[in-house]
Formats: C-alpha cells, structure tokens, sequence
C-alpha cells in the first residue's frame, strides 16, 4: 500500500506540475492527447490494426490534430519485427486553418528481453510525408525509439510501466528536429479485452529543424481494444 500510495502521488505531481513548468521557465503550453487502438487481427506472425488520435492544445482549450492510421505487422523472428502502413493527418495552425499530412511509413523494431518481465524494445521508422502546405511534395523523416516495458501491478488493476525517448531526423532540413521523452506510461486492464493508460510526455521541437527548443507538456490517456 505505501508504493502504490507513492506512485499514485507521484503521477499526480507530475500531471499538476506540468502547468508549472509550462508558465515558470518553458515556452510551450499543456496539451491533452487521447489515443485509441483497435486491432483487426492478430496471427501467429501478422497482425493489423487501426491507429487513432485527437491532440488538443492551448491548455486543452482547442482540437489542434487528429490522425488516423492503419498498421500491418510481421514478425520475422523471436525478437525482430518489420511493420508498414498508411496515416492520415489532420492539423490545424495557430490561424485556425487545417492542413493534410499524408504519411506512409516503414519500420524495423527489436526486442531484448531483460527478463523477470522486463524488455527493451526499439522501433527504428523511416516516413515518406506529403504536406498538402508544400504542394504534396515528398519529405523523408526518420524516427528512432527506446522504450523501456516492465510488468507491474502497483496500482490496482495495472499491467506494465513503460518509458520511453524517441528522436527525430528531417532529411528535408538535414538536422535532429524533435524529440519525445514520455516520463511515464502506466497501462491497465479495463474491461474485457481491452486495456487503458495514461502518460505524461514532453515534446521538444525545433522549428524548421533550427534556432532555439519549444516544449510541450504532455497529459495522455487511451484505449486499446484486442479481440
């Protein structure tokens, strides 16, 4: 009971906190990210799914992206797997117009088990990008994450704690443009086949991949259905 009561307390902070941050010494606002997963079929090797979100930013205040996706995966090995797919993208600037991003994307992902249910998994993305804004002309940005996966049941109903840093490369601009750290990512069995988590994340950009960071602050929550 006294580490369940230590992590609930310590999430907490970390979500009242990222207002803090925000104001005190960082240029970004807080933003709200819902994700939702729905996996069509899942085999001894191949399994596909839908993949969505709604990002709001302004503290919340407006809907600023949605996405949609679809992914097929293969797995080639114990701990390889190889994985492609289509997205549809939807952003909306700060002057209210919305601007279409179509992404296709290609990755390779290993996993070294640690074991007494703990993993380190990679995912290694390399996307081909069509922005509507840049008359549908082709850009290449690969995306390269470390994520740390340990099972866990320290509150109740949990499953896993993951942690994960990913980093982006724009070919377009030559230079390290983005980066993801998600400080903590706590999933849990909800009802039936499907699991829900929560998540706080900071989001680090550079505007056209020069010039000085911009954060973000990151609250998160989602579903996962897997029939």
């Amino acid at each position: 009971m006294k580490t369940t009561g230590k992590i609930a307390f310590g999430l907490l902070i970390g979500c009242l906190g990222t207002p803090l941050l925000s104001r005190a010494q960082f240029d970004g606002d807080v933003r709200v990210w819902q994700e939702m997963m729905f996996r069509e079929y899942t085999g001894e090797r191949f399994q596909a799914y839908t993949w969505a979100e709604l990002r709001h930013f302004d503290d919340a205040s407006r809907l600023g992206l949605w996405l949609v996706q679809q992914k097929f995966y293969y797995s080639i090995g114990a701990n390889w797997s190889v994985g492609s797919g289509p997205a549809w993208i939807e952003s909306r600037g700060s002057d209210g117009v919305w601007n279409t991003l179509l992404r296709w994307e290609f990755e390779v992902n290993p996993t070294i088990e640690l074991g007494d249910g703990s993993s380190i998994q990679f995912r290694n993305r390399l996307e081909a990008r069509w922005w509507e804004s840049r008359d549908y002309d082709i850009e290449f940005v690969s995306r390269h994450r470390i994520r740390y996966s340990k099972s866990a049941d320290w509150l109740p109903r949990m499953k896993r704690l993951e942690i994960s840093n990913e980093f982006f490369f724009d070919y377009r601009t030559g230079s390290y443009s983005e980066n993801r750290l998600r400080l903590y990512d706590v999933h849990f069995d909800a009802f039936g086949s499907t699991s829900a988590n929560t998540f706080f994340q900071i989001r680090s950009r550079r505007p056209g991949g020069r010039g000085s960071w911009q954060h973000a602050y990151i609250i998160g929550f989602g579903f996962r259905f897997l029939p």
